[in-house]
């Protein structure tokens, strides 16, 4: 038979972490996360602001394919053109029309409810976009 010890005082077992090492690892984390949402949030506010200038070419081009086939723009009216194609989030960019004889100004501003209002272009920050029929891109920092 062997016999075992049960008092060995150089064989310890260890039940589980210790107040001072959550506390290091809890620190850490926080660390990391403070370093990394920031970074996050920027691209997510990026990320609309992408889909909202697709939008505005794909109004764009249903605008030029409409004047091509009935070399008029003032039938068209604000209210549906984004309904049928436009992707973004309204509660995000608010995208809107200006129709005048054969011109327009396609329009999208961030809105300030849901945060977009502070994002940024190459550090700069804008209050709307704006893309006319000339092929004039406004601010020029967030159409590159």
């Amino acid at each position: 038979m062997i016999l075992k010890k049960p008092c060995n005082r150089y064989k310890r077992s260890i039940a589980g972490m210790t107040l001072l090492e959550l506390l290091i690892v809890i620190s850490i984390i926080s660390i990391l996360a403070s370093i990394a949402y920031p970074s996050y949030s920027q691209y997510v506010k990026e990320s609309y602001r992408k889909q909202a200038l697709t939008d505005m070419a794909r109004v764009q081009l249903f605008l030029e394919e409409h004047q091509l086939q009935n070399s008029a723009l003032h039938e068209i009216s604000d209210n549906g053109v984004c309904n049928d194609f436009c992707q973004s989030d309204p509660h995000r960019y608010r995208i809107s029309l200006n129709i005048s004889a054969n011109h327009y100004v396609i329009t999208a501003i961030p809105q300030r409810d849901s945060g977009q209002d502070e994002d940024t272009c190459q550090g700069q920050g804008y209050s709307k976009l704006t893309l006319t029929d000339t092929g004039l891109t406004t601010p020029q920092a967030c159409w590159k």
